[in-house]
């Protein structure tokens, strides 16, 4: 499973992946890690224009963070969508943990989730 964990303590903000999906089968491509790691790389190098910007990565885990202004926060924010959607689609293969001040809704069994919403709207 991988574990996507995003974060805003008030003056840094960042996110964390670790692990891996699990999703493929017979050596086939695993979609999930696939579109996990496309969301985690948009939103690094998005964040590398903001100040403070480090970030580390090995196989199965990356982690990067950035200072915190509105733009930052945003692009944050932005991406946290994909991340819950790749959850919603995929339970099993995906978590999500939101530590940023202000969030939490996204995360609850009784309001509509992102992919929902747009499911419903199609």
């Amino acid at each position: 499973m991988v574990t996507v964990t995003l974060w805003d303590n008030g003056e840094w903000i960042g996110f964390s992946c670790a692990g891996h999906a699990g999703y493929a089968r017979d050596k086939a491509p695993d979609i999930v890690c696939a579109g996990i790691s496309a969301l985690a790389n948009t939103l690094g190098l998005a964040l590398a224009r903001f100040r403070g910007y480090a970030a580390e990565a090995e196989s199965g885990w990356v982690r990067v963070v950035c200072g915190k202004n509105l733009e930052s926060r945003i692009v944050l924010d932005s991406l946290a969508v994909g991340f819950y959607g790749m959850r919603d689609a995929y339970p099993q293969n995906v978590s999500v943990r939101d530590e940023r001040i202000g969030a939490g809704e996204w995360d609850t069994d009784e309001r509509d989730r992102p992919a929902e919403r747009i499911h419903k709207n199609v």
